[in-house]
């Protein structure tokens, strides 16, 4: 049997089973609705197939069991209950009778057989030269500066997977492109004053991370990354680069604020900044106060003195 025999949504079933799973765990509106067909006589279907090995009594009596429950199994025959889990199990197996082990030899717990662990492989392997391709194209159109092509790979991506990233985005009718533009040119045009340390070269590496840490919704870009980067900043390379970021959706948002101003959309004549409890002392200090749009410190704070970089964010106060 090869991959082509099989769906890509039922080779995604099938990768679930790289370690012991019941059927019943995949009986959910959730699954039915990726494959499109019973899923439990899909699963029976992989076994017959041998895509699947069932687990022998020893393995279910592990899988279901927690130590209280052989404990009180091995107490009601007066067997020994003492030890490790393996060794209850080896004492159970060993000197119960099969009208105790009954339930548990019935438990149907399977896992990929030799032949489901290769196509699952291939599957993976596969679907992981794609991310890597995809990403080869973002990166490239990142450093071309063509924001509006690295975006629309990166959504053409999304729409093609069997479960696309991010909950109630619609990535066949993405519609957050222009918010996306303005976002990676602000990380491009902009260096906050927090990484005044960052050497033009190792700019140019941390905005390529920071970018792709914004499109694909990473909350790290060590993958992006060379792995001998070295900035001088105080910062390590993924904080670095979330500080980056983390200044292109202030401004963003405060372009939003004053674009809404203007357009008489909102009356705000005071903005507030909101540290988080663990804020260190200049950024608490920063944040009992509340600012115009033309006063409002730049954010992430360049006085921060935490080593997870400023985390404060800004709130606008309605009349």
């Amino acid at each position: 049997m090869s991959n082509s025999d099989l769906t890509p949504e039922e080779l995604f079933l099938l990768s679930k089973f790289q370690k012991y799973k019941e059927p019943q765990e995949f009986q959910t509106e959730f699954w039915q609705s990726i494959i499109q067909k019973p899923v439990d006589r899909l699963i029976e279907d992989f076994y017959n197939k041998g895509l699947l090995e069932k687990a022998d009594l020893k393995r279910a009596l592990d899988y279901k069991c927690k130590m209280v429950d052989l404990k009180k199994m091995l107490k009601q025959k007066n067997l020994n209950h003492t030890g490790k889990k393996e060794k209850l199990i080896a004492t159970l197996l060993n000197c119960a009778n099969d009208e105790l082990l009954e339930e548990y030899s019935k438990v149907k717990l399977y896992k990929c057989s030799n032949v489901g662990a290769i196509l699952v492989k291939e599957f993976v392997d596969t679907e992981d030269k794609k991310r890597e391709e995809n990403e080869r194209i973002v990166i490239n159109a990142l450093k071309e500066r063509d924001f509006v092509k690295a975006i629309r790979e990166v959504v053409k991506f999304e729409a093609s997977q069997i479960i696309p990233r991010g909950m109630g985005i619609d990535w066949k009718n993405y519609n957050l492109e222009q918010i996306d533009v303005e976002i990676l040119t602000n990380i491009f045009k902009s260096k906050p004053k927090i990484l005044s340390d960052v050497d033009v070269d190792k700019l140019e590496v941390l905005r390529i991370g920071a970018s792709m840490m914004h499109l694909y919704g990473a909350a790290v870009a060590d993958k992006w990354f060379p792995t001998n980067l070295e900035t001088k900043s105080r910062f390590d390379n993924n904080t670095a680069a979330r500080m980056l970021l983390f200044h292109a959706e202030f401004l963003r948002e405060k372009n939003d604020i004053n674009n809404s101003i203007k357009s008489g959309i909102a009356t705000i004549k005071q903005i507030a900044i909101i540290a988080s409890d663990d804020s260190c002392e200049e950024c608490r200090a920063m944040a009992n106060k509340k600012y115009t749009l033309n006063n409002i410190p730049e954010l992430p704070y360049e006085k921060c003195t935490c080593d997870l970089g400023c985390r404060c964010c800004m709130s606008p106060v309605f009349d």
